[in-house]
């Protein structure tokens, strides 16, 4: 498992800024959600960016960036095909969804595994795998 990195970073700076904001001031404030179509949206043009060969931190050097946490993609594993797996679930002000991942190590591997992830469409537009 690779160390936080930037993305990380950013992505759990976002988290806690949210977190804070909701402790601040005299009563709740709301946590915006996602919006599910766009996240869907974004996760697939976001697969289809690594189906292509582009790297993950290209995505965030876009007019709106694109944080993506997906250790395979930064180990330069080749995604050859996807399959986003309904239309996700809510869960907080995330979106989640499984997805069916076929990938090519730089060894010539193939694996087909099935994983979770969580989009964010608000504040930012954020894509980490969930572990577990």
């Amino acid at each position: 498992m690779l160390l936080f990195g930037k993305v990380q970073s950013i992505a759990l700076s976002v988290i806690a800024l949210i977190s804070m904001a909701t402790m601040c001031g005299c009563g709740p404030v709301p946590v915006p959600v996602s919006d599910p179509a766009l996240a869907k949206q974004l996760l697939e043009e976001t697969l289809e960016n690594w189906k292509a060969g582009e790297s993950w931190d290209s995505l965030q050097k876009k007019t709106q960036p694109v944080y993506v946490t997906e250790d395979l993609w930064r180990a330069r594993c080749r995604l050859t095909n996807f399959s986003v797996l309904g239309e996700g679930e809510l869960m907080a002000s995330n979106i989640r969804f499984r997805v069916q991942l076929k990938c090519t190590s730089l060894t010539g591997k193939t694996t087909d595994r099935t994983v979770n992830y969580l989009v964010t469409t608000k504040p930012a537009l954020t894509i980490a795998r969930e572990e577990g």
